[in-house]
């Protein structure tokens, strides 16, 4: 199964729960399907192996731990085993993850080069390669998700994210109070969805 039908599969999950979740449970299942990329399908999928088996990151420190200003702060990551993880592959660019949530501030360095045009829902603009506006991010919510996501690395300040090397597609979807409703999340989550392959390089 491709990784697009995956995702409309989770996406089409998604939308049927709608209407029997209350906001927050939503939310958090964007979250999951955000984290998973591909969705519940990629799961089940046997480990890669040969030519297809994760590289180490290159130039990553041998022993996984990144020189981040505030890495010492984040103990969750070790706990979860993503230090190790890093060791294997730190993510790349190509991946892209789409966040639904108050959108993101698209000057902070963590995102540098690793940002995909996303989508207003609330206002139904899209960003473009130039200006990522719509997505302002007048809450901080969407912001520091997504640098849970994929905060830059080993750059010497701030933290580190799970997956450094994605990029990621911020959807608002929330507004500046941090609330929003159903149909501008189904708006914001059917517009990534079909946006994905065109993103993909």
């Amino acid at each position: 199964m491709s990784t697009s039908s995956v995702s409309t599969a989770a996406g089409s999950q998604f939308r049927a729960r709608a209407a029997a979740l209350g906001l927050s449970a939503l939310m958090a299942m964007a979250g999951v399907i955000a984290a998973a990329g591909a969705g519940a399908g990629s799961v089940a999928a046997p480990p890669p192996s040969g030519l297809h088996a994760p590289i180490r990151a290159f130039e990553w420190p041998t022993d996984g731990s990144p020189n981040d200003a505030l890495f010492s702060l984040q103990t969750n990551l070790t706990t979860i085993g993503v230090p190790a993880a890093w060791t294997r592959t730190t993510g790349t660019p190509g991946v892209i993850v789409a966040v639904l949530d108050s959108g993101i501030d698209a000057a902070g360095l963590d995102f540098a080069g690793r940002l995909v045009p996303g989508f207003n829902a609330l206002t139904g603009v899209a960003d473009t390669t130039t200006d990522f506006g719509p997505t302002n991010d007048d809450h901080g919510h969407g912001t520091h998700v997504s640098g849970t996501i994929a905060a830059a690395a080993n750059d010497g300040v701030g933290i580190a994210g799970v997956a450094p090397g994605v990029s990621i597609m911020p959807v608002k979807v929330l507004d500046e109070t941090g609330t929003g409703d159903f149909g501008d999340l189904i708006a914001g989550l059917d517009w990534a969805i079909a946006m994905a392959p065109a993103s993909c390089p």
